[in-house]
């Protein structure tokens, strides 16, 4: 999924779950960060507040801190074919997260390291993740166990957008573009995506698909690889409508919030009034622009307001002004999870 889902159909969904302005809002930017957070390696701060120093050294006057990056962009993908270890630290955990972790998965198939949608009500390592964080805003409502619960919605809805792929570079996840529509008006779609371009890509994660499976607007098909010694044309055929993927997500999603405020799961006669304005949403055209997208989903929710800029999310330091340490909030959390998915992190 891009930023029109994990930025602005989160924030319709806490909205209307009945979070304040300021949650809601921190809701849906900590889940959109889980991409664009791209730091990786060591970072050299002043001051690093005292429970996340345990991902930091002192060294002089600073504190050398280990960031945990989630995100990655299109280009970097491809980079990532070749290193294991973020795949394993970031990719999965945040992204394309295993029914199990990955010490307990039988390795002597490698279509269980795929993705399934996580569904509340069936047992999984996301779902047990996600009831855990329920129980800690439950007890305390942090505004802190709100960033982690955010992490966990971006990786949830992921399991919808990236279902059947993993988070490692391996055969099962060579694919091919068959065809791709545009959900407004069914225009075909499919050189868009360069059918032949995005097959030739490393098999990680769905880069032979480039943003087919990402996009909230498209219909795709494709075929995929079912064996290792299988050659093309793969035997395996699956159409998706990603916008009515997303409308299941959504609406789990959306039980989730509702249960983490005490309320009941929505009924079907106020899923089917709310869907289709949601729905509207979802068929946008733009992918990436923030001002587009922000008008897009005004002129469907007039009353909610929607703002976000990635660089404001990061810890700034400037002199004696210390910002943000929801920052490093956000790493701990990111660690955490990432450390339950594989445990051999250390």
């Amino acid at each position: 999924m891009n930023i029109n889902f994990h930025y602005f159909a989160v924030k319709v969904l806490a909205v209307k779950a009945g979070f304040n302005t300021d949650d809601a809002q921190t809701i849906a930017k900590y889940s959109q960060f889980v991409d664009d957070f791209v730091l990786d390696g060591v970072r050299n701060y002043q001051y690093v507040p005292e429970f996340a120093r345990y991902l930091a050294t002192q060294s002089g006057e600073y504190w050398r801190f280990n960031n945990v990056r989630t995100g990655f962009d299109t280009l970097q993908s491809v980079d990532l074919s070749g290193n294991a270890r973020l795949q394993k630290s970031m990719l999965i955990p945040f992204h394309f997260i295993t029914e199990k972790p990955l010490t307990n998965i039988d390795k002597s198939n490698r279509k269980n390291y795929r993705t399934r949608p996580v569904k509340m009500d069936t047992p999984s390592l996301l779902q047990d993740l996600l009831k855990n964080a329920r129980k800690e805003y439950l007890l305390l409502p942090a505004h802190s166990t709100l960033i982690k619960i955010s992490i966990l919605i971006h990786t949830f809805a992921d399991s919808y957008a990236h279902q059947l792929f993993s988070g490692f570079n391996g055969w099962e996840n060579t694919s091919y573009i068959i065809q791709c529509l545009d959900n407004n008006d069914n225009s075909d779609k499919t050189t868009s995506y360069k059918p032949q371009v995005s097959a030739s890509l490393p098999h990680i994660g769905h880069a032979n698909l480039l943003t087919a499976a990402d996009d909230s607007n498209i219909t795709f098909s494709m075929l995929l690889k079912n064996s290792e010694t299988e050659s093309y044309p793969y035997s395996y055929r699956y159409t998706r409508s990603n916008t009515e993927e997303y409308l299941i997500a959504a609406r789990e999603i959306l039980n989730y919030l509702l249960s983490i405020r005490g309320k009941d799961q929505i009924d079907d006669a106020d899923w089917n009034t709310f869907s289709p304005l949601l729905k509207r949403g979802l068929l946008a055209t733009e992918k990436t622009n923030v001002e587009v997208l922000k008008s897009h989903w005004r002129n469907i929710f007039p009353d909610i307001t929607f703002y976000y800029v990635k660089d404001e999310l990061y810890y700034i330091e400037s002199g004696s002004q210390r910002q943000n340490e929801d920052f490093f909030y956000y790493n701990v959390f990111a660690d955490e999870i990432r450390r339950q998915v594989d445990s051999s992190i250390t």
